[in-house]
Protein backbone atom coordinates (compact mmCIF):
# COMPACT_ATOMS: atom_id res chain seq x y z
CA UNK A 1 0.00 0.00 0.00
CA UNK A 2 1.20 3.53 -0.48
CA UNK A 3 2.32 4.77 2.77
CA UNK A 4 -1.17 7.55 3.00
CA UNK A 5 -0.57 7.52 6.69
CA UNK A 6 2.37 10.13 5.60
CA UNK A 7 0.92 11.81 3.22
CA UNK A 8 -1.60 14.69 2.39
CA UNK A 9 -3.51 13.62 -0.40
CA UNK A 10 -6.16 16.00 -2.23
CA UNK A 11 -8.42 14.29 -4.99
CA UNK A 12 -11.22 15.42 -7.30
CA UNK A 13 -13.86 13.01 -7.97
CA UNK A 14 -14.07 12.33 -11.80
CA UNK A 15 -17.69 12.42 -13.84
CA UNK A 16 -16.98 8.43 -14.07
CA UNK A 17 -16.37 7.85 -10.09
CA UNK A 18 -19.88 9.27 -9.29
CA UNK A 19 -22.00 7.33 -6.87
CA UNK A 20 -19.19 4.98 -5.83
CA UNK A 21 -18.41 4.13 -2.37
CA UNK A 22 -15.87 6.33 -0.54
CA UNK A 23 -14.31 2.83 0.35
CA UNK A 24 -13.79 2.13 -2.76
CA UNK A 25 -12.94 5.14 -4.29
CA UNK A 26 -10.39 5.72 -2.19
CA UNK A 27 -9.07 1.97 -3.09
CA UNK A 28 -8.72 3.03 -6.54
CA UNK A 29 -7.24 6.04 -6.59
CA UNK A 30 -4.63 5.66 -3.61
CA UNK A 31 -3.96 1.98 -5.24
CA UNK A 32 -4.26 0.47 -1.72
CA UNK A 33 -6.27 -1.84 -0.31
CA UNK A 34 -9.84 -1.81 1.18
CA UNK A 35 -8.40 -2.94 4.73
CA UNK A 36 -6.36 0.07 4.56
CA UNK A 37 -9.36 2.15 3.26
CA UNK A 38 -11.34 1.36 6.02
CA UNK A 39 -8.18 2.28 8.45
CA UNK A 40 -8.32 5.79 7.18
CA UNK A 41 -11.62 6.26 7.41
CA UNK A 42 -11.87 4.82 11.05
CA UNK A 43 -9.14 7.07 12.39
CA UNK A 44 -11.08 9.48 10.54
CA UNK A 45 -8.78 11.23 8.53
CA UNK A 46 -10.74 11.53 5.19
CA UNK A 47 -12.68 14.52 4.43
CA UNK A 48 -15.47 14.98 1.71
CA UNK A 49 -15.76 18.66 1.08
CA UNK A 50 -14.29 19.75 3.71
CA UNK A 51 -16.17 18.11 6.17
CA UNK A 52 -15.15 14.46 7.91
CA UNK A 53 -16.57 12.15 6.58
CA UNK A 54 -15.89 8.02 7.69
CA UNK A 55 -19.11 6.06 6.75
CA UNK A 56 -17.36 3.51 4.39
CA UNK A 57 -20.59 3.63 1.64
CA UNK A 58 -20.75 7.34 1.64
CA UNK A 59 -21.29 8.04 -2.34
CA UNK A 60 -18.85 10.55 -3.71
CA UNK A 61 -19.94 12.90 -6.66
CA UNK A 62 -18.53 14.41 -9.26
CA UNK A 63 -17.11 17.45 -8.79
CA UNK A 64 -16.10 16.97 -5.06
CA UNK A 65 -13.52 17.23 -3.21
CA UNK A 66 -11.58 13.98 -1.25
CA UNK A 67 -8.82 14.68 1.06
CA UNK A 68 -6.75 12.30 3.42
CA UNK A 69 -4.49 13.75 5.87
CA UNK A 70 -1.40 12.35 7.55
CA UNK A 71 -2.05 10.39 10.66
CA UNK A 72 -0.27 12.19 13.97
CA UNK A 73 2.80 10.42 14.51
CA UNK A 74 3.09 8.66 18.07
CA UNK A 75 6.06 9.39 20.38
CA UNK A 76 8.07 6.46 20.88
CA UNK A 77 7.24 6.86 25.04
CA UNK A 78 4.32 6.71 26.88
CA UNK A 79 5.15 9.89 28.87
CA UNK A 80 8.00 12.57 28.23
CA UNK A 81 8.93 13.07 31.72
CA UNK A 82 8.10 13.07 35.68
CA UNK A 83 6.82 16.25 37.00
CA UNK A 84 6.42 15.50 40.38
CA UNK A 85 6.77 12.38 42.50
CA UNK A 86 6.58 11.64 46.76
CA UNK A 87 5.74 8.93 48.40
CA UNK A 88 1.94 8.52 47.89
CA UNK A 89 1.96 9.92 43.92
CA UNK A 90 3.62 10.61 40.95
CA UNK A 91 2.50 13.42 38.38
CA UNK A 92 3.78 12.48 34.72
CA UNK A 93 4.08 14.50 31.36
CA UNK A 94 1.81 11.88 29.28
CA UNK A 95 2.77 11.93 25.40
CA UNK A 96 -0.49 12.09 23.16
CA UNK A 97 -1.09 8.94 21.33
CA UNK A 98 -1.48 7.03 24.42
CA UNK A 99 -4.08 5.38 26.55
CA UNK A 100 -4.04 6.40 30.06
CA UNK A 101 -4.86 3.10 31.35
CA UNK A 102 -5.30 -0.60 29.99
CA UNK A 103 -3.39 -2.70 27.18
CA UNK A 104 0.22 -0.10 26.11
CA UNK A 105 -0.86 2.42 28.15
CA UNK A 106 0.45 5.52 29.96
CA UNK A 107 0.36 3.36 33.60
CA UNK A 108 1.28 -0.12 31.90
CA UNK A 109 4.18 1.12 30.65
CA UNK A 110 5.05 3.06 33.86
CA UNK A 111 4.11 -0.22 36.40
CA UNK A 112 6.33 -2.07 34.29
CA UNK A 113 9.43 1.01 33.93
CA UNK A 114 9.24 1.56 37.81
CA UNK A 115 8.58 -2.14 39.32
CA UNK A 116 5.40 -1.37 41.17
CA UNK A 117 2.71 -3.01 40.13
CA UNK A 118 0.07 -1.52 42.69
CA UNK A 119 0.42 1.79 40.71
CA UNK A 120 -2.99 3.31 39.60
CA UNK A 121 -4.26 6.50 37.46
CA UNK A 122 -6.00 8.34 39.77
CA UNK A 123 -8.00 10.51 36.23
CA UNK A 124 -7.83 10.06 32.97
CA UNK A 125 -6.55 11.78 29.94
CA UNK A 126 -8.13 10.94 26.29
CA UNK A 127 -5.61 9.68 24.36
CA UNK A 128 -4.99 11.99 22.04
CA UNK A 129 -4.78 14.73 24.76
CA UNK A 130 -0.95 15.21 26.25
CA UNK A 131 -0.29 16.59 29.39
CA UNK A 132 -0.54 16.18 33.51
CA UNK A 133 -1.33 12.74 34.45
CA UNK A 134 -1.55 11.86 38.16
CA UNK A 135 -1.30 8.09 39.14
CA UNK A 136 -1.34 6.67 43.01
CA UNK A 137 1.69 4.27 44.66
CA UNK A 138 -1.26 2.38 46.12
CA UNK A 139 -5.09 1.81 46.55
CA UNK A 140 -5.21 3.64 49.35
CA UNK A 141 -3.67 6.60 47.99
CA UNK A 142 -5.93 5.99 45.18
CA UNK A 143 -8.82 6.66 46.93
CA UNK A 144 -7.88 9.57 48.87
CA UNK A 145 -7.07 11.67 45.75
CA UNK A 146 -10.27 10.52 44.11
CA UNK A 147 -11.91 11.97 46.98
CA UNK A 148 -10.09 15.09 46.73
CA UNK A 149 -11.40 15.56 42.66
CA UNK A 150 -15.43 14.63 43.77
CA UNK A 151 -14.58 17.53 46.57
CA UNK A 152 -13.26 19.68 43.88
CA UNK A 153 -10.11 20.42 45.36
CA UNK A 154 -7.98 19.85 42.31
CA UNK A 155 -8.12 22.24 39.86
CA UNK A 156 -7.43 20.61 35.99
CA UNK A 157 -6.71 23.40 33.73
CA UNK A 158 -6.21 22.74 29.97
CA UNK A 159 -5.21 24.71 26.93
CA UNK A 160 -6.86 24.17 23.33
CA UNK A 161 -6.92 25.36 19.95
CA UNK A 162 -10.67 25.77 19.02
CA UNK A 163 -12.21 26.57 15.57
CA UNK A 164 -13.24 30.54 15.25
CA UNK A 165 -12.94 33.56 17.56
CA UNK A 166 -14.11 32.96 21.09
CA UNK A 167 -12.99 36.13 22.34
CA UNK A 168 -15.02 36.49 25.86
CA UNK A 169 -15.25 34.16 29.12
CA UNK A 170 -17.46 31.52 29.39
CA UNK A 171 -18.68 29.53 32.00
CA UNK A 172 -20.75 25.98 30.82
CA UNK A 173 -22.78 24.25 32.84
CA UNK A 174 -24.26 21.62 30.73
CA UNK A 175 -25.23 18.20 32.06
CA UNK A 176 -23.40 15.30 29.83
CA UNK A 177 -24.54 11.65 30.23
CA UNK A 178 -27.06 13.28 32.84
CA UNK A 179 -24.99 14.24 35.70
CA UNK A 180 -23.68 17.74 36.14
CA UNK A 181 -20.61 19.08 34.49
CA UNK A 182 -19.12 23.08 34.43
CA UNK A 183 -16.63 24.26 32.49
CA UNK A 184 -15.18 27.58 32.89
CA UNK A 185 -12.87 28.86 29.68
CA UNK A 186 -10.59 32.28 29.43
CA UNK A 187 -9.59 33.22 25.85
CA UNK A 188 -6.03 34.09 25.29
CA UNK A 189 -5.55 34.89 21.95
CA UNK A 190 -8.72 34.72 19.63
CA UNK A 191 -8.59 35.58 16.03
CA UNK A 192 -11.43 34.80 13.66
CA UNK A 193 -10.12 31.36 12.12
CA UNK A 194 -9.08 30.20 15.33
CA UNK A 195 -8.59 30.73 19.23
CA UNK A 196 -6.11 29.30 21.97
CA UNK A 197 -8.42 28.98 25.01
CA UNK A 198 -7.66 28.30 28.78
CA UNK A 199 -10.17 25.59 30.29
CA UNK A 200 -10.76 24.67 34.04
CA UNK A 201 -12.69 21.97 34.83
CA UNK A 202 -15.25 21.93 37.78
CA UNK A 203 -16.40 18.64 37.55
CA UNK A 204 -14.66 15.25 35.41
CA UNK A 205 -17.01 14.09 32.71
CA UNK A 206 -15.65 11.88 29.75
CA UNK A 207 -14.46 14.54 26.82
CA UNK A 208 -16.24 16.87 28.98
CA UNK A 209 -13.69 20.23 27.63
CA UNK A 210 -14.14 18.51 23.80
CA UNK A 211 -18.21 18.15 24.50
CA UNK A 212 -18.52 21.48 26.12
CA UNK A 213 -16.71 23.25 23.40
CA UNK A 214 -18.52 21.08 20.46
CA UNK A 215 -21.53 22.88 22.22
CA UNK A 216 -21.14 26.68 22.34
CA UNK A 217 -19.35 26.07 18.28
CA UNK A 218 -16.10 25.95 19.22
CA UNK A 219 -15.02 22.56 19.31
CA UNK A 220 -11.25 21.63 19.92
CA UNK A 221 -9.17 21.85 16.34
CA UNK A 222 -8.31 18.38 15.29
CA UNK A 223 -10.98 17.05 17.59
CA UNK A 224 -12.01 13.96 15.14
CA UNK A 225 -15.41 12.99 17.13
CA UNK A 226 -17.12 15.90 17.88
CA UNK A 227 -15.64 18.68 15.51
CA UNK A 228 -18.17 17.55 12.48
CA UNK A 229 -19.03 21.04 10.95
CA UNK A 230 -16.93 21.58 7.33
CA UNK A 231 -13.66 22.97 8.30
CA UNK A 232 -13.03 24.98 5.08
CA UNK A 233 -9.28 26.44 6.66
CA UNK A 234 -6.38 24.26 5.22
CA UNK A 235 -4.51 24.81 8.64
CA UNK A 236 -7.52 23.19 10.46
CA UNK A 237 -8.01 20.78 7.91
CA UNK A 238 -4.29 19.31 8.17
CA UNK A 239 -4.18 18.79 12.30
CA UNK A 240 -3.84 15.55 12.29
CA UNK A 241 -4.77 15.34 16.92
CA UNK A 242 -6.96 17.47 18.52
CA UNK A 243 -5.17 20.39 19.85
CA UNK A 244 -6.01 19.58 23.64
CA UNK A 245 -2.97 19.89 26.49
CA UNK A 246 -3.60 19.62 30.22
CA UNK A 247 -1.26 22.19 30.89
CA UNK A 248 -1.73 22.39 35.15
CA UNK A 249 -2.80 20.32 38.05
CA UNK A 250 -3.03 21.81 41.53
CA UNK A 251 -4.22 20.38 44.61
CA UNK A 252 -3.02 20.23 48.38
CA UNK A 253 -0.59 18.17 49.72
CA UNK A 254 -1.65 14.76 51.24
CA UNK A 255 1.56 14.96 53.40
CA UNK A 256 0.88 18.71 55.01
CA UNK A 257 -2.61 19.38 53.71
CA UNK A 258 -2.21 23.64 54.36
CA UNK A 259 0.15 23.31 51.33
CA UNK A 260 -1.12 23.47 47.87
CA UNK A 261 0.96 21.60 45.16
CA UNK A 262 0.71 23.02 41.35
CA UNK A 263 2.38 20.70 38.55
CA UNK A 264 2.55 22.49 35.17
CA UNK A 265 3.15 20.91 32.04
CA UNK A 266 4.30 23.19 28.99
CA UNK A 267 2.75 21.89 25.59
CA UNK A 268 4.21 19.95 23.54
CA UNK A 269 5.91 20.64 19.65
CA UNK A 270 2.81 19.95 17.27
CA UNK A 271 1.00 22.11 19.51
CA UNK A 272 3.26 25.05 19.50
CA UNK A 273 3.71 24.77 15.92
CA UNK A 274 -0.32 24.73 15.54
CA UNK A 275 -0.36 27.46 17.23
CA UNK A 276 1.99 29.41 15.20
CA UNK A 277 0.10 28.42 11.84
CA UNK A 278 -2.54 30.27 13.04
CA UNK A 279 -1.14 33.43 14.44
CA UNK A 280 -1.87 32.15 17.94
CA UNK A 281 1.62 32.86 19.73
CA UNK A 282 1.53 35.94 21.82
CA UNK A 283 3.81 36.16 25.05
CA UNK A 284 0.44 36.08 27.40
CA UNK A 285 1.01 32.09 27.33
CA UNK A 286 3.98 29.03 27.09
CA UNK A 287 4.95 29.18 24.19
Amino acid sequence: DRNTAQDHVRLRVRQKEGGMRLDIFLCERLNISRKKAKELLDQRLVFVDFRRTWIAHHPVEPGSIIEVIPAAPRPPTAWRAILHQDRHLIIVYKNAGYLSEGEDSVEYHLRRSLGIPSLRIVHRLDQDTSGCLMLAFSESVRRKCVALFRARKVRKSYLAVVHGRLARPRTIRAALDGRPAVSRIQPVVARSIASLVRVETLTGRRHQVRRHLAMIGHPVAGDRMYATEAVTDDRLRAIPRQMLHADSLRFPSLEDSAKTLVVKARPPEDFTITLSRLGLRSGNHPP
